[in-house]
């Protein structure tokens, strides 16, 4: 990929950056706008607006005062509100899409929406969505999950030579490097292979990808975590194995050894 403005401006690692352009798109571009709606699955009423880290006072009895959803659609027409919330560099917060989730932040958020008279009445439909690259599971069931990979398939084929057009071709060209990036070779040195990770795709993803494509026997079982002792990093990590526990449930008292031990083959 050529040099982009996302790394010129050092903005590609900012989270709040994707969030912007993507909400950029949705107020300038009329196909990206109607390409969105379809994608969540929401009628589209011709006057959505959208708003950013719009902070939403909460009235509670626990201490907690405000929430920022990353991004609110918003239709008077439709009486209608969308939430999505993008986790692209970080895990969820504790907890955070149940307290938006919550009647708390609900009742919050539509008391302001209803005084600034951007929403028709106090019982607007409301929908929510948690955004990341490999749809990973929110904390609340409320929440729909969507990838960014439905981002890149709502960018328009045809796009200018505007600086809101070439932003957003640079996203679509970052997002679908993510979803094709290439397994190592036969010749390559893994730990190379690794470190040839940028923009979107991080060591982990390329050793995910490495793992996903090792050529082990499909009767074995895959788990994928996070392993690190003390002192060390956050450390990826894939195991094969035929059953859950590393010594055989049917080993009998006498016998070869053979339905003792089971394989369990663990590479990080």
């Amino acid at each position: 990929m050529k040099e982009s403005i996302f790394d010129i401006l050092g903005i590609g690692g900012r989270e709040d950056s994707y969030t912007d352009l993507i909400a950029h798109s949705f107020k300038t571009s009329h196909e990206f706008n109607r390409n969105i709606l379809a994608n969540l699955f929401v009628d589209d009423y011709d006057d959505w607006i959208v708003k950013t880290r719009l902070p939403v006072a909460i009235k509670s009895n626990t201490g907690r005062k405000k929430d920022i959803p990353d991004m609110l659609l918003i239709s008077k027409n439709g009486n209608s509100i969308v939430l999505i919330e993008n986790k692209m560099f970080s895990a969820e917060g504790w907890e955070q899409t149940k307290r938006y989730a919550s009647e708390e932040f609900k009742s919050s958020l539509i008391h302001y929406l209803y005084e600034k008279k951007l929403i028709e009445t106090k019982e607007p439909h409301m929908f929510f969505f948690y955004l990341t690259l490999d749809g990973e599971k929110p904390a609340s069931d409320e929440f729909k999950i969507l990838k960014y990979s439905h981002i890149s398939a709502s960018i328009p084929d045809e796009l200018g030579t505007s600086k809101g057009d070439l932003l957003l071709q640079e996203l679509k060209d970052r997002i679908d490097e993510y979803y094709n990036w290439e397994v190592p070779g036969e010749d390559d040195v893994i730990i190379e292979y690794l470190n040839r990770a940028e923009r979107l795709v991080s060591p982990h993803k390329a050793f995910y990808t490495m793992a996903e494509n090792l050529n082990i026997d499909k009767r074995f079982n895959k788990d994928y975590y996070v392993t690190g002792n003390r002192g060390s990093a956050y450390i990826p990590a894939c195991q094969w194995y035929k059953y859950p526990q590393w010594r055989g449930t049917n080993c009998k008292k006498t016998n070869t050894g053979t339905t003792c031990f089971e394989i369990n083959i663990d590479f990080q």
